[in-house]
């Protein structure tokens, strides 16, 4: 591959950013964290590989201190809007939410057990039941039935307790890491070192 330049290198990088767009849409709804991984991977490499190919000089002290100023501004927003993410997803996990569930027997001695997870304010993002046919022998069938209704009904629960966690956690990296450099560089190049 020959050389590029300056105006090439930043479409190649839109390019790369509107590919982990779709990547990650296809990613999430799938529900598939391969497709997610290798976009972002292929992302990297192939930013390394068009940033390496560049032909023309692209710093100078106004473009690092503009870079600069635009790194700093971005970290502050990301952590920002880390911590108001993190904030809100726990909020759904702790706040007004909760757990239903019941029973229903008939009376030729089937049953109907329901399950359900809402959010503020009452609103359900998981109702399901499953009928079982006679409550004294129950089949495989129903009882792995019972399994997955009280299994999806806690994951559907825990999914916001682990999104605030993730974003906390990134939002904690992302600042200590941001602290661990500018304090490496601040001790680089003190004046009199």
């Amino acid at each position: 591959m020959a050389g590029i330049n300056r105006m090439t290198y930043y479409l190649c990088l839109a390019g790369i950013c509107l590919s982990i767009i779709l990547g990650l849409g296809l990613g999430i709804a799938m529900g598939n964290l391969l497709i997610i991984t290798f976009v972002v991977i292929f992302a990297i490499i192939g930013a390394f590989v068009f940033h390496r190919r560049i032909n023309e000089v692209m710093t100078d002290d106004l473009s690092e201190a503009i870079s600069g100023k635009a790194a700093i501004r971005t970290l502050e927003i990301i952590i920002v809007l880390g911590a108001i993410l993190f904030a809100t997803t726990f909020m759904f996990y702790f706040g007004n939410s909760g757990l239903g569930s019941g029973i229903g027997i008939y009376d030729n001695g089937s049953a109907r057990i329901g399950f359900m997870v809402f959010y503020p304010h009452g609103n359900p993002v998981y109702d399901d039941n499953v009928f079982i046919q006679d409550m004294n022998y129950i089949s495989g069938d129903e009882l792995f039935s019972l399994e997955r209704l009280f299994g999806l009904g806690y994951r559907v629960r825990d999914g916001p307790m682990f999104m605030g966690l993730a974003f906390g956690i990134m939002t904690i990296l992302i600042a200590g890491l941001f602290v661990a450099f500018s304090f490496y560089y601040y001790k680089k190049m003190e004046p009199g070192t």
